[in-house]
């Protein structure tokens, strides 16, 4: 008897096991999910659209004082050449029609001056106080001297007063700042910091303005960044009248080099314009 029960439980067990499997594999068909169609191939994106090349800088208007003799030789008295021309190494064009200029620490000067340049000075003078006349550039600083100094924006003396300085912009260290002399001799002068980091390749823009009437004011822009500053002064007395002139380009300031040929200041333009109204 006891065999005879163990053998129904036996069968009993096989049958459970039966309808378990069959449950088992019911459930699995009703998890099997259906296939989807691929999705639709993604269109190509639209070529992104390139920024149109500045236009070249009329160097016509412009005379170029060059950081080297009438022999070109980097010592003595500056030369000058009016109207300006391109001059390798000192003044170079880009495929985009930037200028980059070069100017190496303790090269020639002009009168009155211990630093070498290589600077555009505008050839249309202006009367101090008189209409609205504004210098607008774009340009990156690619190279600072050891002083970390270069003045790449003017008004300057023009005429009889030819050697005096007035408006200087600077690039100090990546600071943006404006120096306005009060006299034509002296050292007195006010400052105006418009804007601080500005790392050497940063793109930045200023704006130097004379007028309306006895009003001065600059702006500069970091250009990758969108912060500006500005500041506004009145025209200096000595200065009302005066003739006047703007000046853009590689101003460095040190005096002497540490590295002949390599100390220097290296700026390049993507913008320069003038107006006057």
């Amino acid at each position: 008897m006891p065999l005879r029960r163990t053998t129904r439980t036996a069968a009993h067990l096989a049958c459970v096991g039966l309808l378990l499997a069959g449950c088992s594999s019911t459930s699995s068909r009703k998890t099997h999910s259906t296939p989807t169609a691929p999705a639709p191939p993604t269109a190509p994106a639209a070529p992104t659209a390139k920024s149109a090349p500045a236009a070249p800088i009329a160097l016509s208007d412009w005379s170029l004082i060059l950081p080297v003799n009438a022999d070109g030789a980097p010592t003595g008295k500056a030369a000058s050449i009016s109207p300006a021309v391109l001059k390798a190494p000192w003044l170079t064009e880009g495929p985009d029609h930037s200028l980059t200029f070069w100017a190496p620490a303790g090269a020639a000067k002009t009168a009155n001056s211990q630093h070498s340049r290589t600077e555009l000075v505008h050839r249309t003078d202006f009367a101090g106080g008189t209409g609205t006349h504004t210098m607008h550039a774009e340009l990156t600083v690619d190279q600072a001297p050891d002083s970390q100094n270069i003045i790449v924006g003017q008004i300057h003396g023009g005429g009889a007063i030819a050697a005096v300085p007035f408006v200087m912009l600077h690039y100090r260290a990546g600071t943006i700042d404006v120096e306005v002399k009060q006299a034509r001799s002296g050292s007195q002068g006010h400052d105006f910091k418009l804007l601080t980091g500005v790392s050497p390749h940063t793109r930045f823009s200023y704006d130097i303005t004379a007028g309306p009437g006895d009003r001065l004011s600059f702006t500069a822009t970091d250009v990758p960044a969108g912060t500006s500053g500005s500041a506004d002064t009145t025209l200096p007395a000595p200065f009302e009248g005066a003739d006047l002139r703007f000046a853009a380009g590689d101003y460095e300031q040190d005096i002497d080099s540490s590295a002949p040929g390599i100390d220097g200041g290296r700026v390049t333009f993507t913008t320069l314009t003038v107006t006057n109204s």
